[in-house]
This record gives C-alpha cells, sequence and structure tokens, in this order.
C-alpha cells in the first residue's frame, strides 16, 4: 500500500509505475479518496493509475493511503 504524507491539499494524482509484466499482474486498482478514479493504463512494463475528487470539497490533509 502507498502512503501520502504531509499532504497538504491533494485534490487529484497520477502516478507511474514500472514493473516487470512477466513476474506481476495488475488485478486491481482502487483508490481510498471519494472522487473518481481512471482505469488502469498499462503500456509494456509501465501502469498508469490517476484519481480525482469531484465537487467542490476539500483536497486531503495529512497521512493517508491513497
Amino acid at each position: 500500500m502507498r502512503c501520502g504524507q504531509n499532504l497538504k491539499d491533494l485534490y487529484a494524482y497520477e502516478v507511474k509505475f514500472i514493473f516487470d509484466p512477466d513476474k506481476l499482474e495488475v488485478v486491481k486498482a482502487e483508490s481510498n479518496i471519494k472522487g473518481f478514479s481512471v482505469s488502469p493504463i498499462i503500456k509494456n512494463n509501465e501502469i498508469t493509475i490517476a484519481h480525482t475528487k469531484i465537487g467542490n470539497v476539500e483536497g486531503e490533509k495529512g497521512n493517508l493511503a491513497i
């Protein structure tokens, strides 16, 4: 699990990971933050995951699993 630390105003994020598709399989990607997640985009050995909150709401603060 990836954790955000000392977050100040996180409203959206996009992360990219490099992995070995011969050793790992993407099964599921989800966020603990309410909002909208983009389906994982997998190209060769790179995966992109993105998520955003929706509406006029405050960004996340502190430490939390994203």
